[in-house]
């Protein structure tokens, strides 16, 4: 699996420090963060800087999605904090799908071709 920030690879074989690292420097050195076992095979995640910026408790610091195939197939959760983040990314590293069931996953639309 390869690890990218800010559409840089990271490592082409990532390991668990690698994700933990990253994750963590979401919102300081980088703003994205993406874990892919192909081009639309992945999950990522996204500072958000103005929930930082502006805190509100409840409104979320990341926004995460992942893509298992085509654009129909492309899932995103909100109300995400940092560590709901890492557990996701730990756990698609370890091929666990628990992170599956760790948010509220919702179908994401905007990808797919409405045109006929």
């Amino acid at each position: 699996m390869y690890l990218e920030s800010d559409f840089a690879t990271e490592a082409e074989n990532a390991t668990r420090d690698d994700v933990i690292g990253l994750i963590r420097a979401l919102g300081h050195e980088h703003s994205i963060a993406r874990l892919a076992r192909a081009d639309e095979i992945y999950v990522q995640a996204v500072y958000l800087p103005a929930a930082a910026l502006y805190y509100i408790p409840g409104e979320p610091e990341f926004g995460i999605d992942f893509r298992d195939g085509g654009p129909s197939l492309h899932y995103a959760a909100s109300n995400t904090d940092r560590e709901s983040v890492l557990e996701v990314f730990l756990g698609y590293l370890d091929q666990d799908d628990r992170w599956r069931t760790a948010l509220d996953w919702t179908r994401d639309t905007r990808y797919e071709d409405t045109s006929d």
